[in-house]
């Protein structure tokens, strides 16, 4: 009953019954995994989903080409102002480009991030990330660093099928 109501209260009409679904019961799998797809005559694309058994999920697919890596410490450091070991790497992207079940979303334009891997120390943090930004730089993508090393942003890219586990 609150899984009901609490879904009501957050599902916003961006997306239908079975997606919203599929994005909840992910919450349960500890399969998680990305996956660089390319077809004939389309750009390639990032999945991010889940496997339950030998059933995959998506909870969404975006252009391999306009998704910046990086990563950064959490609000357990903000808040002491020191280093509580909370850092996580994030993949950013434009709403406006995310591609559902049934064609593009009615996600409203603006920059969302989704959080990839478990939160720890800096330096496991900066490990995951750079396999990370490996991983779309071998399907294709064009991603330069930006900051200090720990953000990369795309300039377009090229792909072949690839998928990780994370």
């Amino acid at each position: 009953m609150a899984v009901c109501v609490w879904g009501l209260l957050e599902y916003d009409g961006s997306c239908g019954p079975l997606q919203f679904l599929i994005n909840r019961l992910g919450s349960f799998s500890s399969r998680q995994f990305i996956h660089i797809q390319k077809r004939a005559g389309e750009p390639p694309v990032v999945g991010i989903g889940y496997w339950i058994g030998s059933w995959r999920f998506y909870y969404f697919w975006i252009p391999l080409s306009g998704i910046d890596v990086e990563w950064s410490s959490g609000q357990a450091t903000a808040m002491v102002g020191r280093d509580m070991d909370d850092w996580r790497v994030f993949l950013k992207y434009d709403r406006s480009s995310v591609i559902g079940r049934f064609g593009r979303s009615l996600f409203r334009k603006g920059e969302d991030f989704y959080s990839l891997g478990e939160t720890g120390p800096k330096d496991k943090t900066a490990e995951f990330g750079r396999r990370l930004v490996d991983f779309f730089r071998e399907g294709g993508a064009d991603l330069v660093e930006a900051e200090e090393g720990r953000k990369y942003v795309s300039r377009g890219s090229q792909s072949a099928d690839l998928q990780k586990i994370y």
